[in-house]
């Protein structure tokens, strides 16, 4: 009840313009030179993030992004080494040692490896490679920390990758190439 009684109340006098309606009357146009083409003035990073952190624990963080040499407007995608989730944060204001990064929006990114239901032998995984290297996917043995690869280069596909890893010697035995007598 008592906001419809603010609501009902106006500092206008009968017969006047309620205040702030002159306001947009007022306004006057941009200028030259009020508005510049946003790729100029302002820059959009990419931040790698450790695997295990979320997206909502760097929102407004008091010293995760302030080695960053940014500005006021300018905005950050962030996603982590593990790619479980991508996010985009704003610059809300940024000094020397202090930036202030508002979490813009996030969404978590599901493992293809966990939704192929395609087998791979026990204890490996088919992973996407982490964002600082070249951008593939890679079979991985996470218990010994071995790593299978295209030539040292990831593959391509998913599927690539899968077939690559079950078709290495060490998964073919008897019907892999021999290469010397044995």
């Amino acid at each position: 009840m008592a906001i419809e009684a603010v609501k009902g109340k106006t500092d206008a006098k009968p017969g006047q313009p309620a205040p702030g309606a002159d306001a947009k009357a007022k306004l006057l146009p941009l200028r030259t030179g009020d508005a510049t083409f946003l790729e100029i003035t302002n820059n959009a990073w990419r931040v790698v993030v450790p695997a295990g952190v979320s997206a909502q624990e760097l929102d407004l963080h008091p010293t995760f992004w302030n080695m960053l040499e940014v500005r006021a407007g300018d905005s950050i995608k962030a996603l982590p080494v593990d790619r479980t989730w991508v996010a985009v944060f704003e610059v809300l204001d940024a000094g020397p040692g202090n930036v202030v990064a508002k979490l813009a929006y996030s969404m978590s990114c599901p493992l293809r490896s966990a939704a192929s239901g395609k087998q791979i032998p026990d204890g490996w995984r088919i992973e996407r490679t982490g964002p600082a290297e070249p951008d593939g996917w890679i079979a991985t043995h996470p218990a010994s920390g071995r790593k299978i690869m295209n030539s040292g280069m990831p593959w391509e596909t998913h599927e690539d990758a899968r077939r690559g890893l079950l078709d290495h010697a060490i998964f073919a035995g008897e019907q892999s190439t021999k290469y010397f007598p044995g």
